[in-house]
């Protein structure tokens, strides 16, 4: 897969230049840089739901699953309703997936009534019950603990693995980095631009 993006801009302003990013089957990337910079904007570059920008997005793999920043989660159904929207033909499997993100007994749970964290949980359970090839994540376990934390990237690793999948994550935990990825790309500078592409020694979740 390779992001080109020559140049982005948001309400008039350019907010991405001379970005171009190549990614194979099975690497695990993480996009840091400041708050605010463009990270957000480059995910959705990558998963083809923004088309304003002068540049091209090539070989990305289908399926794909996408953890938003916020959980997108329909309010008027429930938990294992949302994760089906994804899987109309198959509630068993739904429902072993929200047995992975240990969220079983929150079934028939409405949006409402879950933390942010376990509607996040949710979300990042439809995203991997695709089977995703590319898999991008925004900020995944920004809202919680550190043991949940943890199980939740050893999951996402343990899923990127079996399917070979492509991995794009953005995240400011240093955390996230070490159990997930293999690779960051720093943004910086304004209109944002590659300040750095550096390989990471990538750690257990567990130490």
């Amino acid at each position: 897969m390779r992001i080109t993006i020559r140049r982005k801009e948001f309400t008039g302003r350019c907010i991405l230049r001379d970005v171009d990013i190549r990614l194979e089957p099975g690497e695990m990337c993480a996009i840091i840089g400041p708050t605010g910079i463009g990270k957000s904007s480059l995910l959705q570059i990558a998963a083809g739901l923004d088309k304003d920008f002068d540049g091209t997005v090539s070989g990305a793999r289908e399926p794909l699953g996408y953890l938003f920043q916020g959980h997108r989660l329909l309010p008027w159904k429930t938990a294992l309703q949302n994760i089906q929207l994804v899987l109309p033909h198959a509630p068993d499997i739904a429902k072993e997936w929200l047995s992975k993100v240990g969220l079983e007994e929150a079934a028939d749970t409405y949006p409402a009534h879950l933390s942010i964290g376990m509607a996040r949980r949710v979300a990042l359970a439809r995203a991997l019950s695709v089977n995703p090839r590319l898999l991008l994540l925004d900020e995944p376990f920004s809202s919680l603990d550190q043991e949940t934390a943890r199980s939740m990237q050893a999951l996402v690793r343990e899923e990127v693995s079996r399917l070979q999948a492509t991995l794009l994550v953005v995240t400011h935990s240093w955390s996230d980095i070490a159990a997930l990825v293999d690779r960051t790309v720093t943004l910086g500078g304004s209109p944002a631009t590659i300040v750095s592409d550096t390989p990471v020694l990538r750690k257990k979740a567990a130490e």
